[in-house]
């Protein structure tokens, strides 16, 4: 064996702490694993909130989709909290105002890129959606 040991490049005392400090995350990995960790669970709960807006209009209150979305939406703010626990609410917040604007502005272009090719049912349907959307953003603190 040719090879030297990392012992005998980098010293006995950088070597051992080498293969206990690189084996553990420093503070700003940690942070930037929260912070992605955090963007990623308030973005989908973000996205099940436009998924629930949508279902709302269509199947009102009770129904089972809007049960599941829910269920999946308080799971994830249980795990949201444990990741964020200082930040989760304007997470939150954040990214369920960015997911339905950008579910609005999708709604509209569909709208008018597509206003003479949508039926008057579709166009109808989208305008609803549209506004529900609109709706729940302006409810937002």
């Amino acid at each position: 064996n040719d090879t030297p040991s990392s012992e005998a490049i980098l010293g006995q005392e950088d070597a051992s702490e080498l293969s206990t400090s690189s084996l553990e995350p420093t503070q700003s990995e940690s942070n930037s694993v929260n912070s992605e960790k955090t963007e990623s669970l308030a973005t989908e709960i973000g996205q099940i909130e436009v998924e629930r807006v949508l279902q709302f209009l269509r199947y009102q209150e009770y129904a089972p989709p809007l049960a599941e979305l829910d269920e999946r939406q308080s799971e994830l703010m249980v795990e949201l909290k444990q990741v964020a626990p200082g930040t989760y609410r304007a997470d939150v917040l954040s990214a369920t105002r960015a997911e339905l604007q950008a579910k609005i502005g999708e709604f509209q272009m569909k709208l008018a890129s597509q206003k003479d090719t949508l039926s008057a049912s579709e166009q109808e349907v989208l305008q609803a959606q549209l506004s529900v959307l609109k709706q729940r953003v302006n409810e937002l603190p």
